[in-house]
């Protein structure tokens, strides 16, 4: 299942669930993740309507993306985020990360898209919720330029996501 979740205005981040089969969405693309396998969440009311409307068989929640516990459930492979994170105090870092990790499963990861100059997460949130983190290859030609970060639990290594 997938879940996409947003923090302030056009802030998201996207709960990625392993589907177990593939499905053909009615443009004929062929898609790993079933439409009933995406949960969403946004806090723009609006933007959270036209999600609905889009996409059909999504569950959207119009709510923050450390709601994903409560909202969302606890058994998710993966998250995906584009939270603009480097702009948020540290604090709140902390609980959307803190959240996302209870909502994964042992093994689970985060795959975090940031356009700034560091790490979005700071070496003392990361030992605090026992993360470890391997950088990506900066995107150049993205403009502004991006960089994916992947977190996951210091006890399951990051072997599998070295470059």
């Amino acid at each position: 299942d997938v879940v996409v979740g947003a923090q302030l205005e056009a802030e998201h981040a996207i709960h990625l669930r392993r589907a177990r089969r593939q499905h053909q969405d009615r443009d004929g693309c062929r898609c790993r993740i079933a439409p009933q396998d995406l949960t969403l969440f946004e806090m723009n009311p609006d933007f959270a309507a036209h999600l609905r409307a889009t996409l059909p068989g999504v569950i959207v929640h119009t709510a923050p993306a450390q709601e994903i516990g409560r909202l969302g459930g606890r058994d998710f492979d993966a998250v995906v985020s584009g939270l603009p994170l480097l702009s948020m105090p540290e604090a709140l870092r902390e609980e959307i990360y803190a959240a996302a990790f209870d909502a994964l499963k042992p093994g689970g990861f985060v795959v975090q898209f940031t356009y700034g100059p560091r790490p979005p997460l700071s070496p003392e949130i990361c030992s605090r919720l026992g993360l470890s983190v391997a950088a990506g290859p900066r995107i150049w030609r993205n403009l502004p330029p991006a960089r994916v970060y992947i977190y996951a639990r210091a006890e399951d290594g990051m072997r599998r996501y070295a470059n």
